[in-house]
């Protein structure tokens, strides 16, 4: 979008010029910046094309002529990659698993970030600014880096395997952006509304509950989305604390899609496809929400 910005303004310079009436200049900038925009986003969005066309395509096609307009084998497409992920392998006990962790992860998640980041705005403690400045540091470590502590401490006390597990190893993951985040959002709500609770009788959870948390709501959905692709894109965490494939989320199981002399890349696309589909719904459906919220969040 710099690019674009930065064309869209030698654009504007150019028809500054007196050799072009107002209107003409007019013109040029809103179909000039409407073809920029156009081509970007066809930059951008040409993976996603690529990667549906490859998954209804014979696998033959695919290794021996890769065509990005399946004009000469369009009665070739098929839907077999879809079928063969959901019979030859476990697809869908994968996919359930991804939902179930990310449900968990995100609830947990979204409520202990509330919590902490209205407790931090809210309450005067000594050290409260130092506290949540080491809550964001403690994000810069790696998932590698936590990944094998918790394998030993899961493996001691049986979380192996299970769906808390590794959904307890997603939100240490998301926690601390979560808490950083609604600790700055809730600065930007006056307290003056709370305070106007208190005077009419309403006790402090009262307030938080009727007034803090639905002026937090977008804040709340902005952590929710981040948690989730957190948990959705997960590759580290779920390739160690989930040696059993059956339990294992869709990051790592499509990693068996490939195999020593043989890379199934029709399967893998269509996994990808199906894989796309929660992000995109939900960040669609909550694209006002998540702007305000980061937004709003200094962010």
């Amino acid at each position: 979008m710099v690019y674009t910005d930065r064309i869209a303004n030698k654009i504007a310079s150019f028809t500054e010029s007196d050799k072009f009436p107002h209107r003409r200049k007019q013109k040029i900038r809103k179909y000039g910046l409407y073809v920029l925009v156009t081509l970007t986003c066809l930059i951008f969005m040409f993976p996603v094309y690529w990667m549906i066309v490859a998954s209804v395509q014979p696998y033959d096609a695919i290794i021996q002529s890769p065509t990005w307009i399946p004009i000469d084998v369009i009665s070739q497409l098929t839907v077999g990659s879809y079928v063969q992920i959901f019979v030859n392998r476990a697809f869908g006990r994968w996919y359930l698993n991804s939902i179930l962790v990310a449900i968990i992860a995100i609830v947990v998640t979204v409520a202990a970030s509330t919590l902490a980041g209205y407790g931090l705005t809210r309450v005067q403690f000594r050290g409260r600014k130092t506290f949540a400045r080491l809550i964001l540091f403690s994000y810069m470590f790696p998932p590698i880096l936590l990944a094998f502590p918790q394998y030993q401490i899961w493996r001691k006390i049986g979380w192996l395997n299970t769906y808390h597990g590794i959904a307890v190893a997603h939100i240490a993951l998301s926690l601390p952006f979560g808490m950083w985040m609604m600790w700055k959002f809730f600065q930007t709500v006056p307290i003056a509304y709370e305070e106007s609770a208190w005077m009419n009788g309403a006790s402090r959870f009262h307030s938080f509950k009727d007034v803090a948390i639905p002026m937090a709501k977008p804040g709340m959905v902005a952590v929710a989305i981040f948690t989730f692709a957190v948990s959705w894109n997960d590759f580290t965490m779920a390739t160690i604390l989930l040696p059993n494939q059956s339990m294992q989320t869709l990051p790592p199981a499509v990693q068996t899609f490939t195999e020593q002399n043989t890379v199934y890349w029709g399967q893998i696309m269509a996994a990808s496809v199906l894989m796309s589909i929660p992000p995109f719904l939900l960040v669609y459906k909550l694209q006002e929400s998540i702007l305000e919220g980061f937004r709003t969040g200094g962010l």
